[in-house]
């Protein structure tokens, strides 16, 4: 990550990929850091991308759950206009990842200017049951 980087994410800081994949990483990384609050996302899951287009975020994190979330929450009744040319990387982890999904999110966002291939497959460590 460069200097210049900004990071956003809008899972709780007391997930670990929340916590460790996001805030930690920023502040190591002294980055700009924007964080939605959960219960935002959950009601208006679309402000990840209005933030996104609007700060030109450059790296952003989910676990497949928010990626598929927010898929189904586009309506095919309302016009769209980000642009997430931003983004550089696209995290997803802390479940077991799905490639199809991960395809199906950068075709349908590409309309966006959204770049192939962005997404950076991690593992994150999970709490043992």
């Amino acid at each position: 990550m460069a200097a210049s980087s900004k990071l956003l994410n809008w899972m709780p800081l007391t997930h670990d990929m929340g916590l460790i994949g996001f805030h930690l990483t920023g502040v190591f990384g002294n980055l700009d850091q924007f964080v939605i609050p959960t219960e935002i996302f959950i009601k208006r899951p679309i402000i990840w991308l209005d933030n996104i287009d609007k700060y030109k975020i450059t790296h952003t994190y989910s676990p497949n759950f928010g990626y598929r979330y927010l898929l189904s929450s586009i309506s095919n009744q309302r016009v769209y206009s980000w642009d997430l040319s931003s983004l550089q990387i696209v995290f997803n982890g802390a479940e077991t990842i799905s490639g199809s999904l991960c395809d199906e999110f950068e075709s349908f966002f590409a309309k966006f200017q959204l770049k192939d291939m962005l997404f950076s497959q991690r593992m994150v460590l999970q709490k043992l049951p």
